[in-house]
């Protein structure tokens, strides 16, 4: 029993940080397609890409 729950929340966790790694696209998609950031902020953005990279390192 304590394998399939650990199976389990092992494959939510990695459904879910693929879910939460995807969610910028619409963003991205919508302003390479109006060529304009409008009010969006870069900022985190950066931010988690330096904090991954600072992770990798």
């Amino acid at each position: 029993m304590e394998h399939i729950a650990r199976f389990f929340f092992g494959v939510s966790g990695n459904v879910i940080a693929l879910f939460l790694f995807l969610s910028p696209v619409v963003t991205f998609w919508r302003i390479i397609k109006r060529k304009s950031t409008e009010d969006f902020s870069g900022v985190p953005y950066n931010m988690t890409l330096l904090n991954c990279l600072l992770s990798a390192w």
